[in-house]
């Protein structure tokens, strides 16, 4: 119809990738891909920081413009490397023979799915909680921040950094929650959504590879970020100056103790790290649009409120926990469980106040839990049918 024209077999390829990643999520082979995207991001990026860096030993008041030029102009060389290679190499598999095109195929989307990953470990989560194992609960939850692109040093996950005597059942059961709602949005309905739209231009792969490399754009930035942290936690971040190691402690953002070269460096890695991480967020708009609609329904399928979750959309909507643009999640979760995500976790050298989304209705429990990898299950269904839905209506 139109422009779009869908194969059959590209469908087949989508439904079999779902069935596959909920049957065996977080086989180690699935993740190949994506960290082969990560590691193009990170070494490609190094290489261009440390070009800008160069640059701006000359011209020091120039620094946020050369980190920022270098930014964007890494951003839009690693995601076309990693369009033009994908396209390439399924059009070799293509002219091998279809089968292998669509193996292939079935592959890479399968790559780009966490459903079943995403609820192994919270699953994980919930029985060290159960054996009171608190701290290992935490470093669970913490791996499970990192491995979506999230730092724990600049707020999106307070559990990194608090103190060991100050982490319990109920701090680590809104982390996990935190993180399962951002994840329904990152890796549910974000990666369906952008395989759909590909696979109508005849390229689900490498569409949906724009999004896993603006998602690891966006963890690269997070985690070369110098002088991130709000607050007052005291960090002590090293800085290169020239050929010596300037190290400054950074509190509420200032660096007094740094000099011009270790500023503009500092410069320099700000103005990187803001295009990818834009770029990300752009990707993130619709997907999280979608979520308004699509997670509150699977709560209400799942037995919860509906309308609780749309109202704290409504009202919390603008108390972003998640640099990464999770914020529609998380109202959606807090919503539909009747719990409050956020607040003001005590840490090692202070407190640190984060915002809140959600009514302190209730203490949260592990069945929440297990109630939010539902809701979560639910949406990718969802998700997963209406896409196919539109596809179908589009069959050659």
């Amino acid at each position: 119809m139109g422009m779009f024209s869908v194969d059959t077999n590209i469908i087949l390829c989508i439904i079999v990738a779902y069935i596959t990643d909920i049957v065996l999520g977080g086989w180690r082979l699935q993740g190949y891909p994506v960290k082969f995207v990560s590691l193009v991001v990170k070494s490609s990026g190094a290489r261009f920081l440390r070009y800008a860096s160069g640059l701006s030993k000359a011209a020091p008041d120039k620094s946020t413009f050369y980190g920022t030029a270098a930014g964007v102009i890494h951003a839009l060389y690693t995601t076309l490397l990693i369009f033009v290679s994908l396209a390439v190499t399924l059009d070799f598999a293509r002219r091998l023979h279809s089968v292998f095109y669509y193996i292939l195929t079935t592959y890479f989307i399968y790559s780009t799915l966490s459903v079943r990953r995403l609820a192994n470990t919270a699953w994980s989560v919930t029985s060290l909680l159960k054996k009171s194992r608190f701290l290992d609960a935490q470093n669970k939850v913490l791996k499970m921040s990192g491995e979506y692109g999230e730092s724990v040093g600049d707020g999106r996950s307070a559990i990194g950094t608090a103190a060991p005597s100050d982490v319990g059942s109920e701090f680590v059961i809104k982390e996990v929650i935190g993180v399962l709602s951002r994840g329904t949005i990152d890796k549910v309905i974000s990666p369906i959504l952008f395989i759909i739209l590909g696979a109508l231009f005849g390229v689900p792969v490498p569409f949906v590879y724009i999004l896993k490399t603006a998602s690891a754009l966006f963890a690269y930035s997070a985690r070369n970020k110098e002088g991130a942290n709000s607050g007052s936690i005291v960090k002590s971040v090293e800085v290169s100056a020239g050929k010596a190691g300037v190290y400054a402690d950074f509190s509420a953002g200032t660096n007094a103790n740094a000099n011009a070269g270790a500023d503009a460096n500092i410069n320099v890695n700000e103005g990187f790290t803001k295009p990818g991480a834009g770029l990300y967020r752009i990707l993130a708009i619709i997907p999280s649009m979608l979520s308004c609609i699509l997670i509150p329904l699977s709560a209400a399928l799942c037995g919860k409120g509906f309308l609780g979750s749309v109202r704290i959309i409504r009202r919390d909507h603008s108390n972003d926990l998640s640099q990464k643009g999770g914020v529609w999640g998380e109202a959606a979760f807090a919503g539909a469980l009747g719990i409050q995500l956020g607040g003001a976790p005590v840490y090692p050298g202070g407190e640190m106040k984060n915002p809140v989304i959600g009514d302190d209705l209730k203490e949260p429990k592990i069945t929440d839990i297990f109630m939010a990898i539902r809701i979560m299950i639910t949406t990718s269904v969802i998700m997963l049918t209406l896409s196919l839905a539109v596809l179908f209506f589009f069959i050659v």
